[in-house]
């Protein structure tokens, strides 16, 4: 996962219990990534919104569901 300074400081997640909110750290990214992708209508089943939130392009967003479907 990747994150803007400001997005991470609002989902940031210590994932690996550490103590430290590491956005280089993968646990730490994955958990927060989790939470941002849950806010943004996943955790509703609202996938398409949830990733256009995380990249603001259809590619990417048809990309990544078609990944999610061969797995």
């Amino acid at each position: 996962m990747q994150f803007m300074p400001g997005t991470w400081r609002s989902y940031g997640v210590d994932g690996d219990g550490d103590g430290v909110k590491d956005i280089s750290n993968v646990h730490d990214a994955l958990n927060g990534g989790a939470r941002y992708l849950a806010a943004n209508g996943a955790d509703r089943g609202d996938i398409d919104n949830a990733l256009i939130h995380y990249n603001h392009s259809w590619s990417y967003v048809n990309k990544v569901k078609s990944v999610m479907n061969s797995i």
